[in-house]
């Protein structure tokens, strides 16, 4: 789908459901949150969290460790590794963060995603942990992050027995494909090597720092954020957000948070090949292909897969949907798209 194609009527439309879709979310029991008590809402959720993670099911064809990794301030968090539990031969590194709005959520949240990958792609694949708020406010969980990807670099080929020649992926769900894009710029400006070679981005939140950043032909495009069926949505609710960002605290003229127009170095060019996934009801969406148009004007390989009439990341609330394998599919393969030479 050419984005630039669309008229603002037909971009608006990108968030109407499928009438099976209707249908299913009629039935969708609504999540039961005191949305006024901030510590009651986000222990609601936390717990929530906990228990979808207490059914993660293990696989005997993957390996599991647990490392711990330094960032600045001495504070440890855990890096989970999957590896392939019958090939010793290295194969290429992914890096995955877990979404979770930065207030929940853990590596165990991106296991299925971790194991499908070591067993199609035979990759090591590494699942950082960062602090979270509004315990830890922004920007230690994107600091934390960071800090885990510049030990990962460093010990690719050595603790993580890995091989980045065939391919360095950093990727991430939500707030995780957030941090994965900001660290891809990050590690662009600052040299790191192995050079990262590819991005995916399930959902992530790109944003601009303040609107009037946006290259004029794209302000009538530009219409997620305020578009109502958007905003109001069954996975992330306008509650939901606003809980987030309330406990996040970020600084949102800040390109840690809002990375989409880069105001270092030069800007996005050079960025790897990425493979992006957006929602048709999602508040992100059209930065998301507003980020797209911009790279291919500079030469970056792109792919995009769109799930009209679906909120953000529907396949954790509304796995159930026929479109919940497609995207399962689309991950798989988008990745491979990303690891070819």
């Amino acid at each position: 789908m050419d984005f630039m194609k669309l008229t603002p009527s037909e971009i608006k439309d990108l968030a109407k459901p499928t009438k099976e879709y209707e249908e299913l979310l009629s039935i969708w029991p609504p999540m039961k949150v005191d949305w006024s008590n901030r510590d009651e809402a986000l222990g609601r959720l936390r717990l929530l969290t906990e228990m979808a993670e207490e059914q993660d099911e293990k696989d005997a064809a993957v390996s599991e460790e647990t490392l711990t990794v330094a960032a600045r301030d001495g504070y440890e968090n855990d890096l989970l590794v999957f590896r392939s539990a019958r090939s010793s031969t290295p194969g290429p590194l992914i890096v995955l963060y877990h979404g979770g709005g930065c207030i929940l959520g853990g590596p165990i949240m991106v296991a299925d995603m971790a194991r499908w990958l070591v067993k199609k792609y035979n990759a090591v694949v590494a699942a950082p942990a960062y602090r979270l708020a509004p315990e830890h406010v922004f920007p230690t969980p994107g600091n934390d992050a960071w800090d885990t990807f510049s030990w990962i670099a460093k010990n690719a080929t050595t603790t993580l027995k890995s091989d980045p020649s065939k391919g360095f992926i950093l990727g991430g769900v939500s707030a995780g494909a957030t941090m994965a894009i900001v660290i891809a710029h990050l590690a662009r400006d600052n040299n790191i090597e192995p050079k990262i070679t590819g991005v995916y981005s399930a959902c992530g939140s790109i944003r601009p720092r303040d609107i009037n950043d946006i290259d004029p032909k794209y302000r009538d495009r530009y219409l997620s954020r305020d578009q109502k069926e958007c905003i109001y949505n069954p996975v992330l609710s306008k509650e939901m957000s606003d809980l987030m960002s309330a406990c996040y605290q970020a600084d949102t003229k800040s390109k840690l948070y809002a990375p989409l127009m880069w105001p270092d170095g030069e800007g996005h060019k050079g960025f790897p090949r990425i493979y992006q996934q957006v929602c048709g009801r999602d508040p992100c969406r059209d930065e998301i292909f507003i980020f797209e148009d911009i790279l291919k004007g500079l030469g970056t390989e792109t792919k995009t897969d769109l799930y009209v009439g679906l909120p953000h990341c529907f396949w954790i609330g509304l796995r159930y949907l026929p479109e919940g394998k497609r995207w399962e599919r689309d991950t798989v393969d988008g990745v491979g798209w990303l690891l070819r030479p």
